[in-house]
């Protein structure tokens, strides 16, 4: 069992923990590659297309949605959920095919304006008529928007075009920045392995003056495409979080572009981790599927009072980590960051 300590506030989180390679997206697990010669599952990153624009969703209904240029052997996509103009707190949840109950994502609650999640649909993918996901409402009514990311696709060795996880501690690349309305900014990952074809990262926004969306794409995305998109739903009053996996283009600088668009708004953007092919045996992830638990119940957590929480089931040589973290009744702004549990604190709390 691995140990992650974590702090306070809602968030999705790419967590590396410090053993040999593993990463846990929603219902999976990236573990070390085992020796034998088997289809190993890797990602493979698109530029992001919204595929679904603003369905409106009556209490307990729900709403298929196509998936474009699936490839061979994909058994994961990967999305990006906004829910926004809830007409009362609601949840929303992804699952595969036309199915509302089967493969399904975590569900992620909405209340008001735009709350954007990852969503890892597991199943029900490839063939003529299973390239498909079903979005599921909660108890309200609800405004929804999706969009693609990228694939989890079953490869062999000598595939080149997936990619496996390689975890790195969380790291600032981007402190406050401010965005204007309809501004861009590219933000340079000078530590991007040679080849690397994907960048996970955290990215937060704080002090919107305004309700709003900020895009991270591709820096090689034209900014018209990118605009169609959102990562980030900013509010004014509210500090919101969200985690992205975003496209690297061979041959262009390894970086990622911005977009924010409306009012001012504050960024923080942090490094999780890349996904680079190839590789020797053991150095690098792959996704295992796990099922979603609860690994630790709410509780009072003190300003500046680490919790150490620990992990049941983690496979014998993982490295990382994806959790969902919630956090309420707060008594005062605050932020929540989860860490390895044998990060110092001062470099755990300089990320969020």
């Amino acid at each position: 069992m691995l140990p992650v300590p974590v702090l306070s506030r809602h968030a999705r989180r790419l967590v590396a923990v410090g053993v040999s390679t593993a990463l846990i997206t929603g219902g999976a697990v990236a573990s070390a590659q085992a020796s034998a010669p088997e289809p190993r599952p890797t990602y493979q990153a698109v530029e992001p297309v919204r595929i679904a624009s603003g369905l409106q969703l009556a209490p307990g209904a729900a709403a298929t949605v196509t998936v474009p240029a699936v490839p061979n052997g994909a058994t994961t996509v990967a999305l990006n959920v906004t829910g926004t103009k809830a007409s009362a707190p609601t949840s929303l949840q992804v699952c595969a095919g036309a199915s509302t109950t089967t493969a399904c994502s975590d569900a992620v609650a909405v209340a008001g304006d735009g709350l954007a999640t990852p969503a890892f649909v597991l199943a029900g993918l490839g063939g003529a008529t299973n390239d498909q996901v079903t979005v599921v409402n909660g108890a309200a009514d609800v405004k929804v928007y999706v969009d693609l990311t990228g694939f989890v696709v079953a490869t062999d060795a000598a595939d080149a075009a997936g990619a496996s996880f390689v975890a790195r501690p969380a790291a600032r690349v981007l402190t406050a920045k401010k965005l204007g309305a309809r501004a861009q900014a590219v933000v340079d990952l000078p530590d991007a392995p040679t080849g690397a074809t994907a960048v996970a990262l955290s990215v937060s926004s704080t002090g919107a003056t305004t309700g709003t969306y900020v895009s991270v794409c591709p820096a090689s995305q034209t900014l018209a495409a990118c605009q169609k998109v959102s990562t980030l739903n900013p509010s004014p009053g509210v500090d919101r979080q969200n985690f992205a996996v975003v496209a690297l283009t061979p041959g262009s600088p390894r970086a990622v572009q911005l977009y924010n668009n409306g009012g001012t708004v504050t960024v923080d953007v942090d490094v999780e981790g890349y996904f680079v092919p190839g590789g020797p045996v053991g150095s690098l992830g792959r996704l295992t599927p796990a099922p979603t638990a609860l690994a630790s119940a709410a509780a009072p957590l003190a300003p500046g009072t680490p919790r150490t929480v620990t992990l049941a089931g983690v496979p014998r040589g993982a490295t990382a980590v994806y959790l969902g973290l919630a956090a309420t009744a707060g008594i005062a702004a605050s932020s929540v960051t989860a860490c390895p549990a044998d990060a110092a604190t001062t470099a755990c709390t300089s990320t969020a």
